[in-house]
């Protein structure tokens, strides 16, 4: 819910929108219509008394540079899709990261909470052992200084949730009184399936930025086209004719010194668009490899070591008990099995949150 609500209302993702909205009204306005020229002059032209003429001019334009002005346009909307498209990706995939970090951190914390409360019912009943002489000072002290060093590891791992809930909000630009709620377990993703490519998104905008500046350099030469225009005048000549004459023009650029330099400037926007093209791509191709290597790696490691972490907690535990009822064992000895028995269960959830941290990345990069 989160990564949707994110995806919804991160504001810039709206400005995205608004960008794609505003190359759809510049490719609707890409076609240029000439604009009608109209001229009146008065004064002795035929005649000696006050003339006039009156001159209509409408210029033709030119239509190769009219259609590539449209190509140029509906590039450019392309590159804002997929400059949209890349962000929803980039922005789903730190906020399911950050998401990931987050639960991680608060089931930690919770394992912490949990050992502590076990920590302190039996510092208590060390305590009252202690007092009744039952055990010695010794054994108190390194009771209590345990207790006190599961503590401080508590303080430090709540910290680090609020800094991963601050991250998350930060990320998904969640509001200051809306919060987002952990899953009840970390449990591991499925291995990803489909093509091992590099995903679309990824490399669409500097694809789509080198057809964009191919298009701007074939318009810049096809404006260097001549363009005609035709027109109608009428003048106070005796006698007087409805039609009296037509205009026909031509308009060149003679003097192109700034049109071939705007022209070259195009073309090396070009090659350099085509080259971070080929440099995004190499780089996307090696972590994509490097990121699928990571997933399965750590799957086989998950899929050895994950029964065995947990049937050594759990063993762990009971043995402790067991030994700690019968007297074979003392307080300080069972809690330093507690604490095997915790590192167990973290060393677990540190080895389910690094695949799943992966597998989130691999999803970015793979098609």
């Amino acid at each position: 819910k989160v990564r949707q609500d994110a995806l919804t209302n991160h504001p810039w993702l709206a400005n995205s929108s608004l960008q794609v909205e505003s190359a759809e009204w510049e490719e609707r306005g890409a076609r240029r219509v000439p604009s009608t020229n109209f001229g009146v002059e008065w004064g002795q032209i035929n005649t000696d008394l006050l003339d006039y003429r009156f001159t209509i001019e409408q210029g033709l334009g030119n239509r190769a540079a009219n259609r590539q002005r449209t190509v140029v346009a509906q590039t450019n909307r392309q590159l804002s899709v997929a400059e949209r498209d890349l962000l929803l990706r980039q922005i789903g995939s730190r906020v399911q990261l950050a998401y990931l970090a987050w639960n991680y951190q608060y089931r930690r914390l919770a394992l912490l909470r949990e050992q502590l409360a076990a920590q302190q019912e039996l510092r208590d009943k060390t305590n009252r052992l202690r007092t009744a002489g039952a055990i010695d000072q010794l054994e108190w002290n390194l009771v209590e200084s345990k207790w006190l060093e599961m503590q401080r590891r508590t303080t430090s791992a709540a910290l680090e949730e609020r800094a991963g809930f601050s991250r998350l909000r930060r990320e998904a630009y969640l509001p200051a009184t809306e919060g987002a709620f952990p899953s009840d377990s970390l449990l591991p993703f499925d291995l990803p399936v489909g093509n091992v490519e590099v995903a679309w998104e990824l490399l669409a905008p500097f694809q789509t930025e080198q057809q964009l500046a191919i298009a701007k350099s074939d318009l810049l030469k096809k404006e260097l086209r001549p363009e005609w225009s035709v027109g109608y005048f009428n003048q106070s000549i005796r006698p007087d004719y409805l039609f009296q004459g037509g205009l026909i023009g031509l308009s060149w650029p003679i003097w192109q010194k700034a049109q071939q330099a705007q022209i070259e400037r195009a073309r090396l926007e070009g090659a350099i668009a085509q080259n971070r093209l080929m440099v995004e791509q190499q780089q996307r191709s090696t972590e994509l490899f490097a990121a699928v290597e990571r997933v399965y790696t750590l799957h086989r490691e998950m899929e050895e070591q994950l029964p065995l972490l947990r049937e050594q907690s759990a063993a762990l535990l009971r043995l402790a008990s067991l030994q700690l009822e019968q007297g074979e064992i003392d307080y300080f000895q069972y809690y330093q099995s507690l604490e095997l028995a915790l590192e167990a269960r973290m060393a677990a959830l540190d080895l389910i949150f690094r695949y799943n941290e992966a597998v989130v990345e691999l999803l970015f990069l793979m098609d």
